[in-house]
């Protein structure tokens, strides 16, 4: 398949897919109890994939003391992920799960980790 063009590009643009539109679109969350996905956005079914990638990322991808339930935004500082909290910041407990952002570091457009060798 790496002959194929296609199949190399779309394979390099997956690494910069949105973690968010992956589970929305998935079975991976359930369309019980008015999570159906529809032809427009299902807010009950938007906070259940907030919810399950903020988790995900706290199990995969944690923060030294802190939980992505309670970030409000990311930055780049000196190369490496800061989250903002309400009233503080966190890092990565692990800084070179960092592997890269596209956008401004003030305000990246979008951010990639990595966990066991996968980004």
């Amino acid at each position: 398949p790496i002959l194929n063009a296609r199949f190399a590009l779309n394979a390099a643009n997956a690494r910069w897919g949105s973690l968010y539109d992956a589970l929305y679109g998935t079975d991976v969350i359930s369309e019980s109890d008015g999570a159906e996905k529809g032809r427009g956005y299902n807010k009950v079914r938007g906070d259940k994939v907030i919810a399950y990638a903020r988790q995900f990322l706290d199990d995969s991808v944690p923060l030294a003391g802190a939980s992505y339930t309670d970030a409000t935004g990311f930055k780049v500082e000196d190369g490496q992920l800061v989250v903002s909290l309400a009233d503080t910041s966190a890092a990565l407990a692990d800084p070179g799960q960092f592997a890269g952002y596209t956008g401004s570091a003030e305000n990246p457009k979008s951010i990639l980790l990595a966990n066991h060798g996968l980004h």
